[in-house]
């Protein structure tokens, strides 16, 4: 993992940052230190991005959480490259031991939030190549919270908020 935050940290330091090409429309990208898959949609003459990821996430065998986002990312210079603001809305679906009971529980949960990101193409000199990070921050307004026994590794899923912060997400736009 070392290496590949080196290598990262160089290439950044390296390349000449541009925007991306008008004739790759699509991204395909994963998050290095949480797990999620993302697809992404560039409107290059809006200079915006629509991006549907999902977080698959099992702290143990007693436990599952899947999240599901849609994205409306909107780069300040109109262009698919550098800042971004962003409106999401997250599904959530837990599985795991209720507070205070024997028993385990299904829910699902909606919520919504904002953000803010920076993505940067010509990743490791390659033009379709690209970096990026965020912080996003919501609230769950549908769905019940804190309903899961607190002394398991739960994720952040069963609080009303939303808090993500991603900083190694690796993409491929084509």
């Amino acid at each position: 993992m070392i290496k590949i935050i080196g290598l990262l940290v160089l290439s950044l330091l390296t390349s000449h940052a541009g925007a991306l090409s008008k004739d790759r429309q699509m991204g395909a990208e994963i998050s290095l230190l949480f797990p999620s898959a993302i697809v992404s949609y560039f409107d290059h003459d809006k200079g915006v991005e629509i991006a549907l990821q999902v977080s698959p996430v099992s702290s143990s065998e007693e436990i599952d959480s899947t999240t599901a986002d849609i994205h409306y990312r909107s780069y300040f210079d109109k262009k698919i490259d550098g800042a971004y603001w962003d409106v999401f809305s997250r599904f959530a679906y837990l599985d795991g031991p209720l507070s205070n009971s024997r028993s385990r529980a299904r829910s699902t949960k909606l919520g919504f939030g904002l953000g803010l990101g920076y993505r940067t193409f010509n990743l490791f000199d390659n033009a379709s190549m690209y970096w990026g990070c965020g912080i996003h921050l919501g609230a769950y307004v549908l769905g019940e919270n804190q309903i899961y026994d607190e002394g398991l590794d739960f994720s952040i899923d069963d609080e009303p908020v939303i808090l993500n912060i991603e900083f190694l997400k690796i993409g491929y736009a084509f």
